[in-house]
C-alpha cells in the first residue's frame, strides 16, 4: 500500500534543511543545520505516524530505522569530535604548546554542539 502525502510544506522544509546543512561553514553552523534537519525529520515521523496505514507501510518503517540508526550514529561521532576537541584544548594549556605558539598559530577548535527536540533518541 503506497501512502500520499498531503503536507508538502513538510518535504520542502527537509529540502532546505539538507541544503542549509550542505554549505554550513563551521562546527556550530553545522549544528545548527542539522539540528533544523533533524526537527523537518521528525515532523515527517509524526506526520507519518498520525496515518495508521503508515504503521504497516514496511518502506516506511526501514526509513525510520534508518533514521534511529544515523542518528545514533551522528551522536557517537559528534561525542568522539568533542572528545578529541577537548584533549586538544588541553594540549593547548601545556608548555610546550605554549612555547609552539610562539611560532606558529595555534587555534581553538570548536565543540559540535547539536540542538536537541523532544523526539531525539526515540
Amino acid at each position: 500500500a503506497s501512502i500520499s502525502f498531503q503536507e508538502p510544506e513538510t518535504l520542502e522544509a527537509i529540502g532546505n534543511a539538507c541544503d542549509l546543512a550542505s554549505i554550513a561553514t563551521g562546527v556550530a553552523e553545522q549544528g545548527r543545520a542539522e539540528a533544523r534537519l533533524n526537527a523537518a525529520l521528525s515532523k515527517l515521523l509524526t506526520t507519518f505516524e498520525q496515518h495508521p496505514e503508515a504503521s504497516a507501510d514496511a518502506n516506511l518503517q526501514r526509513f525510520r530505522q534508518e533514521l534511529k540508526t544515523l542518528e545514533k550514529r551522528i551522536e557517537f561521532l559528534a561525542a568522539l569530535y568533542n572528545k578529541q576537541t577537548e584533549a586538544y584544548a588541553t594540549k593547548l594549556e601545556t608548555a610546550p604548546a605554549k612555547i609552539l605558539g610562539l611560532f606558529v598559530a595555534l587555534k581553538r577548535i570548536e565543540r559540535f554542539e547539536q540542538e536537541r527536540n523532544g523526539r531525539r533518541g526515540r
